[in-house]
């Protein structure tokens, strides 16, 4: 009997719309065959693919936009559109 935390190897997650650090899943990479992910920084707008596994273990968590500490840059860019000067 599963756990249900378990993914059958048959079974795909659907993660479109869900965001990884500051990276948002904007649709399936279809030239892969592995679950790979086509996903939009939400800090500058890149796009990048990134392997699923990846996103949900937290490696990766940005396109490499920024420098320091996930939160801060997520604050900075708040600030930023906001016209907030910091």
């Amino acid at each position: 009997k599963s756990c249900g935390k378990c993914i059958n190897n048959n079974q795909k997650q659907d993660l479109i719309g869900k965001i990884f650090g500051v990276l948002k899943v904007i649709e399936e990479n279809p030239n892969s065959k592995r679950a790979s992910w086509k996903c939009k920084c939400i800090l500058c707008g890149k796009e990048i693919i990134v392997d699923g596994t990846n996103l949900k273990t937290g490696h990766t968590k940005s396109c490499s936009c920024i420098t320091g500490s996930t939160g801060e840059a997520i604050i900075a860019s708040i600030l930023k559109n906001n016209n907030i000067k910091f």
